[in-house]
């Protein structure tokens, strides 16, 4: 569907910030130091290379209220991921309630069914 709407019409505004924090870390003391400086939510996923799942899935929280202004782990480290606020794409468990979201552990099958 073409919309008839010229670009000063839209009325789109993004909430994506200008600048987003983003850190990798395996060290759980400093990335907890740097928590308790930091108002916003935690996000973690991997860390190495980027792929479209979990940037997909960081920029899809950005659009969110609860997650406007987050800061972004990328680690592999467990211990640090256990103490984030939510995770994507990373740390082997698929959990809506704890917020738990690698879908690599969900499979059509589980989909499909619910």
């Amino acid at each position: 569907m073409v919309s008839s709407l010229t670009q000063n019409e839209l009325k789109y505004t993004s909430r994506v910030k200008d600048a987003l924090t983003v850190m990798g870390s395996t060290d759980a003391e400093q990335l907890n130091g740097l928590k308790s400086k930091f108002a916003g939510q935690v996000i973690g996923t991997h860390c190495d290379a980027f792929h479209c799942d979990e940037v997909t899935a960081c920029t899809m929280l950005l659009y969110t209220n609860k997650y406007v202004e987050p800061l972004i782990v990328r680690t592999r480290d467990q211990s640090v991921l256990d103490t984030l606020d939510i995770i994507v794409d990373v740390g082997g468990v698929y959990d809506v309630e704890k917020l738990r979201f690698d879908h690599h552990q969900k499979t059509f099958t589980d989909v499909w069914d619910a």
